[in-house]
């Protein structure tokens, strides 16, 4: 099976709403309270009814099934640590970031959420590469909980074979694309937001981890049109915490066992397209597939809101 590096989390959002309907939304179409969905819509949907159509979206017709590339119900693989977890961990080795925050990342406590992720990530291992494949006698060549490709084919377009390895144009390349996070690119993760690290607040002017995320104000120290701008963006700061959008949530929720993972700010299930100030540089198809970075906070970085929400800058 040639290997891949699949595009998503890394990609810049812009315009149709997250439930999946192609017509332009604005920060309102986002309320606490609502389920943080769309994965269906998504660049995380490679079965077949994933959307065939864009440039930018890789499917396979050996399964419609959404889920069982990254989740299985039954012979997980555990290592990760993930919930009911289909995958394997990657053999890779991840150079991780400095020690300019108080700490010192190491492969060794890369944390079960930055596994997950960087297992799909890491510019190697396969979208196939999975436990419990679909239907009966699906497991593993080696076995319960072990994971082995499933040699299926993968499409651009739903039309064009993907056989680079591990890939070119939007897929990337080992050592330059932006879209490879991980071990196969010269830096790794050492360019990186740091993950798997405590979360400090005596170091980066971070707010303290029970500060509720709804009441820092984004605005504050901003010009007056700020408080207006994008449809109010940066009036409110509601995040995807649980499954739902939260205005309750406090830093705390983002955290896993109080470190800073890749799932501190990204969700892989929200589709979340309200980020309004990327829709003049991005359109048509590009627009459709970039899954607002699977950002957490509704309203995406506009007025750097992911960043300013725990670093009072």
């Amino acid at each position: 099976m040639k290997r891949l590096i699949y595009a998503s989390l890394i990609a810049v959002s812009a315009g149709f709403i997250a439930a999946g309907t192609a017509s332009a939304v604005s920060i309102g179409d986002y309320s606490a309270g609502d389920y943080a969905s769309g994965i269906g819509a998504s660049r995380h949907n490679l079965g077949a009814f994933g959307n065939p159509n864009n440039d930018s979206y890789f499917t396979t017709n050996a399964t419609t099934e959404i889920c069982v590339f990254c989740h299985t119900p039954h012979h997980t693989a555990t290592a990760s640590g993930a919930p009911l977890w289909n995958r394997g961990i990657s053999t890779t080795s991840f150079t991780s970031y400095g020690t300019t925050i108080g700490g010192t990342p190491t492969d060794a406590n890369q944390g079960g959420a930055t596994l997950a992720c960087l297992s799909c990530h890491d510019g190697v291992t396969t979208f196939d590469n999975l436990a419990n494949k679909p239907g009966k006698a699906g497991l593993g060549s080696g076995g319960i909980g072990s994971t082995a490709d499933a040699g299926w084919s993968f499409y651009k377009n739903n039309t064009t074979l993907q056989t680079a390895e591990p890939g070119n144009d939007e897929i990337g390349n080992t050592t330059s694309s932006r879209l490879n996070i991980g071990g196969s690119n010269s830096a790794g993760l050492s360019n990186d937001h740091p993950v798997s690290i405590t979360y400090n607040d005596t170091k980066a002017s971070l707010r303290p981890t029970n500060t509720t995320i709804s009441t820092v104000d984004l605005t504050a120290d901003l010009a007056s049109s700020a408080s207006t701008a994008y449809g109010n963006n940066l009036a409110q700061n509601v995040w995807a915490v649980n499954g739902f959008l939260s205005s309750s949530a406090s830093i705390s929720d983002l955290l896993r066992g109080g470190k800073v993972e890749c799932t501190s700010c990204h969700d892989p299930h929200f589709k979340n397209l309200s980020w309004d100030e990327t829709e003049s540089i991005w359109s048509g198809t590009n627009a459709e597939s970039t899954d607002g970075m699977f950002l957490r906070r509704v309203g995406g970085n506009t007025g750097s809101g992911v960043c300013r929400t725990c670093h009072a800058k």
